[in-house]
């Protein structure tokens, strides 16, 4: 569950910096367009994206991780239950 944590927070914090640069790109859209730059704010807006998706990955491939483990361990208890209804139903 700590693993889990620290991978949101880091979501988080990746994804601060994509906010910050949109917003400082839309501020000065006019300046960007004056001097030509659209396609290094275009490149390091993709940049930030890449970043927070690696993150992101990670925090899927966890909770993916933990599911599994959560079947895993639940699979002996479905065994017994299904041992007790045979049982039950043979009259043994």
């Amino acid at each position: 569950m700590a693993t889990s944590r620290q991978l949101k927070r880091s979501e988080s914090i990746k994804l601060s910096p994509i906010f910050s640069h949109f917003d400082s790109s839309i501020e000065g859209a006019t300046s960007i367009r004056a001097y030509r730059k659209e396609a290094h704010f275009l490149d390091r807006t993709l940049a930030l994206i890449d970043e927070h998706q690696n993150v992101y990955y990670l925090s899927i491939i966890a909770g993916r991780s933990v599911e599994k483990s959560q079947l895993i361990a639940s699979l002996p208890t479905l065994h017994w239950k299904k041992a007790g209804v045979v049982l039950s139903c043979s009259g043994g």
